[in-house]
């Protein structure tokens, strides 16, 4: 049987569907799927690529414009089997492929600057100096979080950016990753999925809750990292609720619980 075929002689409204509306974000695209827990099936796909980044940066905003794009796509699929945007029940975002990355937030929540990608090889210099600057050096990093600060994660590109571009760093209120800016857009105050998280080579290895934010001490000891870092999130609980203003823009239904990462088995 043909997949289209499938689809329209399915008897979808007749199952007990949980529609799942999941975003997966990478440097190159946003995928959105509407998902439908039941039957372990797709029954709406959109795809938008992003630019191509330049020097391993780029502007955010390009990142909405894609998931608006990618969801509509998704949402007229699943409309054209006859399933409408009222019957998603959540949201889930999560990264796919290079975690790390970062974005730069002013005392507005506005981004500072470009965006910096998990990609970013001229921060492979910074990974290893942070490393150097703390007692036990690689074996007490690793002791510490679990991964090394290379390059393109988190921890390396906060001593980039510090080092490299001081009137940014000047602005600079708060800090997150590109997954934790996209929950932003969507409603989200200040959060990160725990495997996003890991890629920021500054979460605590024995309490995922945590931030070993005195690592990042030889970068600025008197920040309080603490308070510019977001809060992270298993992906079994909610951050937040879908706002009217990205709903309208998406074209789903407002008050959508959102969760980051992914606990959908396929």
């Amino acid at each position: 049987m043909a997949q289209n075929d499938r689809f329209t002689r399915f008897p979808w409204h007749a199952c007990d569907m949980t529609l799942v509306l999941e975003i997966k974000w990478s440097i190159e695209s946003t995928k959105v799927a509407v998902f439908d827990t039941a039957t372990r099936t797709d029954v709406g796909e959109g795809r938008s690529e992003h630019p191509v980044p330049v020097d391993h940066q780029t502007d955010p905003a390009h990142w909405w414009r894609a998931l608006v794009d990618a969801t509509r796509h998704a949402v007229d699929g699943a409309a054209a089997m006859g399933i409408t945007d009222a019957e998603i029940r959540t949201v889930m975002l999560d990264v796919a492929l290079t975690p790390g990355g970062l974005v730069i937030l002013d005392a507005s929540g506005d981004a500072v600057g470009p965006a910096l990608l998990g990609s970013h090889e001229a921060s492979a210099t910074d990974g290893d100096w942070l490393v150097s600057r703390i007692d036990g050096g690689a074996d007490a990093w690793l002791a510490a979080t679990g991964v090394l600060p290379g390059a393109g994660s988190t921890a390396a590109l906060l001593s980039f950016v510090h080092r490299t571009e001081p009137t940014v760093w000047e602005q600079a209120r708060s800090f997150t990753v590109p997954t934790g800016w996209m929950a932003q857009q969507l409603g989200v105050e200040s959060a990160v999925g725990i495997h996003d998280a890991a890629g920021t080579a500054i979460l605590d290895r024995s309490d995922t809750s945590r931030w070993r934010s005195d690592l990042l001490a030889a970068i600025e000891s008197d920040r309080d990292w603490n308070a510019c870092l977001p809060r992270t999130a298993d992906a079994a609980t909610a951050v937040g609720l879908m706002s009217p203003a990205a709903s309208a823009e998406l074209g789903i239904a407002p008050g959508l619980p959102i969760h980051l990462g992914s606990s959908i088995a396929r």
